[in-house]
């Protein structure tokens, strides 16, 4: 359900974009209404409208190149659709299109220009008499006529108001006659990027589908067994070659020696044989079985179509596209019918399949509606079928990708059998140098763990044994109280160290057993800084509580009350030891939307901001000043790890002479194992 409504939400994607495309899409020009083959300008500003379409009723001289007796006939139009004498006229003849535009005085000696889009199906382009432009070459006879079918643009600069714009034009060939796009006018600095804007649609096109083309060749020289690569080049080559022969950019251009009839049959042969690679890429893709009944009427009707093109005069050939194109649909129904039975059976492909079929079909009614002026905006036949194309390139390339995917994994299944007792032995290696790695690096903590306390009680065992070795040696009184004061310092000093280093120890193997309690956080730290209060003023400090919680609201935390006033008493007793007398140390408390929080912050000698990862280490001090404060360096490691118990955080923020400040978070009524 899931792929599905994705396929339905990229086509939707797809259809809305083309219809933007459709609809917002400023077209190349605006159209103006001749009447009675004048176009009057005389008030047209080329500024705000720089091109427009030379539409509307021109006069039409059939079978007569002097312009004398015309009829007035609607352009664009094909003249085949025109009414002379009650009697339609006939494809093959001669005949001059005549329109008389009057222009805006201010664009006289102003650089303008023409687009000539296809006319069928040669033609010599006058303006004021004066030949600006000829396409092949217009004969009154199929002798001596000779057929070409380009589209130009012309830089023509006006010397006067008035144009009399003359196309005599012939066709002895062509299914399509006379006039029958529009020609456009207008400012040559507008009129000729888009003429260059159209050459490189054609060119990224031809080129894009040529190396699809060459692309898919290659992957099938490589892959004999894949003959879906070799149909889905063929497709592309002739889209290309079509494309090349149909629009702006032309065989001719690229190969002068080519006749315009040769070109023709090139495009419709290209395009018949091309279809039968197409009809059996669209049954490998489907993964449907080919009936070979089906398949033989497709390769009757394309190489009957592709003989009669490559034998049969142009003027007859040419119409085989109208039943070509019936026969075309009939084949792209039963394509659908098949896509439809092939998403049943879960095919990948097949949906997206349907997702180009229907920009296609979108495509094409949209262009129809415009055709027949059931609908404003532009044709988007072409950008449908490049979507179509986009996405079957993608769906090969998913296969392709597929297919190495497979061929790769069976290649490192393959390798990891082979390697497989290495493999094991070098897993062991790996374990064992790890192994090694970790008693390496526990062995150097327990040294180091040695050392420090080897160091720490070295220090007042010295000081125990300087003072005895003074009383027993007559040197020192034996009653004087402060040698007996300093005596019981070091002993404390020593009994807070190895009470310290127990309670850690038993901490980190979760052996210490905590007492939770669930407790109105704002009561508890306003009592516990009562407690402290008269013990810090002592010390000639200044002890400030600030706390931001609502006061007639109970601010219930699960917490232990002793841990976290062991956590408080140890960064209050740091506090008071780095700050010097007149100093300032503040409580804050406050709260956040899940945690709570309580500071002690002071404006002591501080330390620098490189030595806060280590700072909660056991053991680490920062400073020889540190030292000095007999400190055993085990308090702030105490205090993470009653502060983890808690589910909750401690971060110190320090700088140099500017003081520390310590904050521990712990969660709001969150159950704590």
């Amino acid at each position: 359900m899931k792929k599905r409504g994705t396929y339905i939400s990229v086509t939707l994607g797809l259809l809305l974009l083309l219809f933007l495309y459709s609809q917002f899409t400023q077209p190349t020009h605006i159209s103006f209404k001749a009447q009675q083959g004048v176009l009057d300008l005389q008030t047209h500003s080329f500024e705000t409208t720089p091109i427009i379409g030379l539409d509307g009723e021109w006069a039409f001289s059939w079978k007569d190149f002097s312009g004398q007796s015309p009829i007035y006939v609607d352009v664009p139009n094909e003249w085949n659709n025109y009414k002379l004498n009650d009697r339609s006229v006939p494809p093959n003849g001669y005949a001059n299109y005549r329109l008389i535009m009057k222009l805006n005085p201010e664009y006289v000696g102003k650089r303008l220009g023409f687009y000539l889009p296809e006319i069928g199906s040669s033609y010599i382009f006058k303006v004021n008499g004066e030949t600006l432009y000829k396409n092949g070459v217009v004969g009154t006879t199929k002798e001596d006529y000779v057929p070409a079918n380009r589209p130009s643009f012309i830089a023509y600069q006006p010397d006067q108001e008035v144009l009399q714009i003359d196309i005599l034009t012939s066709n002895y060939m062509f299914y399509h006659t006379g006039l029958w796009q529009t020609i456009e006018f207008g400012k040559e600095t507008v009129l000729l990027p888009q003429y260059s804007l159209r050459l490189m649609k054609e060119s990224f096109i031809i080129g894009g589908m040529l190396i699809l083309a060459i692309y898919h060749i290659v992957f099938y020289m490589k892959r004999r067994n894949d003959l879906s690569s070799l149909y889905f080049s063929l497709v592309c080559l002739a889209i290309a070659v079509r494309t090349a022969s149909t629009g702006t950019i032309q065989f001719d251009l690229l190969f002068p020696f080519l006749s315009w009839t040769t070109i023709l049959r090139i495009e419709h042969v290209s395009t018949f044989l091309a279809f039968i690679a197409w009809y059996k890429y669209f049954h490998s893709m489907l993964h449907q079985p080919l009936k070979q009944s089906y398949l033989k009427i497709v390769i009757f009707v394309c190489v009957t179509s592709a003989c009669m093109s490559l034998f049969l005069p142009s003027s007859i050939f040419t119409y085989t596209k109208l039943p070509f194109a019936f026969f075309v649909l009939c084949v792209f129904i039963y394509m659908t019918i098949l896509s439809v039975r092939s998403v049943r059976q879960g095919v990948t492909e097949a949906y997206w399949n349907l997702v180009g079929l229907a920009l296609i079909v979108y495509g094409v009614l949209n262009d129809i509606l415009i055709r027949l002026d059931l609908l404003d905006g532009m044709y988007i036949a072409p950008m449908s079928v490049l979507f179509f194309m986009i996405i079957h390139v993608a769906l090969n390339a998913a296969k392709y990708a597929r297919s190495y995917a497979i061929a790769e994994r069976l290649s490192n299944q393959l390798n990891i059998l082979n390697k497989q007792l290495e493999k094991k032995v070098q897993e062991r290696t790996v374990k064992l140098e790890k192994a090694y790695q970790e008693l390496e690096e526990v062995e150097d903590a327990r040294t180091h763990l040695i050392s420090t306390i080897s160091h720490d009680l070295s220090s007042p065992l010295s000081v125990l044994k300087m003072i005895a070795k003074g009383m027993l040696d007559g040197i020192l009184p034996l009653g004087e109280r402060k040698y007996i004061d300093n005596l019981y310092k070091q002993v404390g000093f020593m009994e807070k160290l190895l009470a310290d280093l127990k309670q850690l120890v038993l901490m980190e193997e979760k052996q210490l057993s905590f007492k939770f309690q669930h407790i109105d956080f704002e009561e508890y730290m306003y009592k516990l800084f009562q407690s402290y209060e008269t013990k810090i003023k002592a010390e000639q400090l200044t002890f400030v509580y600030h706390s931001s919680l609502e006061k007639d609201k109970r601010h219930e935390v699960l917490l232990d009350p002793i841990r976290i006033e062991q956590i408080f008493s140890n960064l209050l007793s740091n506090a008071v030891k780095f700050t010097p007398p007149g100093g300032i140390v503040k409580m804050l408390v406050w709260r956040d939307e899940d945690t709570i929080s309580f500071q002690v912050k002071d404006n002591g000698i501080g330390f620098s901001e490189e030595h806060i990862e280590k700072l909660f280490e056991r053991m680490y001090r920062t400073t020889p000043v540190r030292i000095e404060k007999n400190s055993t360096g085990l308090g702030l490691a105490i205090a993470k790890e009653i502060t983890k118990a808690h589910k909750g955080t401690i971060t110190a923020h320090s700088q140099p002479q500017k003081g520390a400040k310590f904050t521990v978070t712990l969660p709001i009524k969150k159950t704590v194992q």
